[in-house]
């Protein structure tokens, strides 16, 4: 994902607001505060690209003060935050247009913490032309119709599948 963000063309100075690129979303603060942890560390030596998170239990005020101020290409979130970013923040429905990767960490446990029925709106405001990854230690019922059901969206659209891989590891 991070690859993507670094191979476009830098943010133009009068751009106050660029895209989000890609998107992280992840079900609890901590995995995302971990998951933006890392991709600033792999980011150390692009420092034009901005990485933040929004999570639950923050203040949305101060959140929205500090993605005006300093906008990112790679937003790391909570289903929840997101989607309070997405109805009360303003430009922000906008700049997640721009997204172009969007990845679901811990798919399992957004399944099971009871996020479904935010994903499907916050999938909605994302482009449809993108690339979605998904992550998940299980793969359990619910994750494997999410999967079929991005397939299926897929084929409604005229988009071509190319491959869906599912890769195990076995530790």
């Amino acid at each position: 994902s991070i690859e993507v963000v670094v191979k476009l063309a830098p943010v133009g100075r009068d751009e106050k607001w660029p895209p989000i690129v890609v998107l992280v979303i992840c079900p609890t603060r901590e995995l995302a505060n971990q998951a933006a942890m890392e991709a600033n560390k792999l980011l150390k030596y692009h420092p034009s690209v901005g990485v933040q998170v929004v999570i639950g239990g923050t203040r949305l005020a101060t959140e929205q003060r500090r993605i005006q101020a300093n906008p990112c290409q790679i937003l790391v979130a909570t289903p929840g935050r997101l989607k309070d970013h997405i109805m009360n923040t303003s430009g922000f429905a906008t700049r997640i247009m721009g997204v172009k990767v969007l990845v679901l960490d811990e798919a399992d446990h957004l399944l099971d913490m009871g996020f479904s029925p935010d994903l499907a709106p916050l999938l909605a405001a994302v482009p449809k032309q993108r690339q979605t990854l998904l992550f998940s230690a299980t793969v359990p019922p619910e994750v494997s119709f999410f999967l079929s059901f991005f397939t299926f969206l897929a084929k409604q659209a005229n988009l071509i599948v190319i491959s869906i891989t599912s890769f195990f590891l076995l530790i």
